[in-house]
């Protein structure tokens, strides 16, 4: 079951840690706005955009990404009570005027990002990330250590015969080991 929750933190951790990166990508067309020489305009002038555009939602802020650059869009995330209680806003910085929107699920960075967080359960998923990191950790040192060649040189250990296949495969296993060691090693 810990394997299952590590496997599943994994793959979508690269979407929490590019997530702002891949909305760009993915929804260029409303992330990237005209840079203007005027200064943005106030907070409180977009989220009252946002009730002109959609006067039924309640207007529940949980985030705001802010831009970074003159040529990016404000990205709002908001609670609206919906069946999928996520709704995702792109709006304009210099005019208010909103780019895009759309539920989480148009939006598969922010739906991985909250699987990801889901998953994690907080502090509970948490400690658990911490104690499989452990494990991988001390199963790496062990491993190396049940590796580590007691009469050969290193070079030796390090190379695959080819002949015969019982031999060929024993080699192959081992010298995959002490590559996967160096891997294990810096993701734990």
């Amino acid at each position: 079951m810990i394997g299952l929750f590590l496997v599943l933190q994994s793959v979508t951790g690269p979407f929490v840690a590019y997530r702002h990166a891949g909305n760009h990508w993915l929804h260029a067309e409303e992330m990237l706005v005209e840079p203007r020489d005027q200064a943005m305009i106030p907070m409180s002038a977009i989220l009252d955009s946002f009730r002109e555009k959609f006067p039924t939602i309640p207007l529940n802020v949980l985030s705001v990404v802010y831009p970074q650059n003159p040529n990016e869009a404000y990205f709002i995330r908001v609670w609206d009570n919906a069946p999928a209680p996520n709704m995702y806003v792109s709006m304009n910085p210099y005019t208010g005027e909103i780019t895009g929107w759309g539920s989480k699920y148009q939006y598969p960075f922010e739906l991985m990002f909250r699987l990801h967080e889901q998953i994690s359960m907080g502090t509970p998923g948490i400690n658990a990330v911490h104690m499989g990191s452990l494990f991988m950790l001390l199963m790496a040192l062990s491993g190396l250590y049940l590796w580590w060649p007691r009469r050969e040189t290193l070079t030796q250990a390090l190379t695959v015969k080819r002949r015969p296949l019982k031999r060929f495969l024993f080699g192959l296993h081992r010298v995959s080991g002490a590559y996967a060691f160096v891997l294990l090693f810096i993701v734990a």
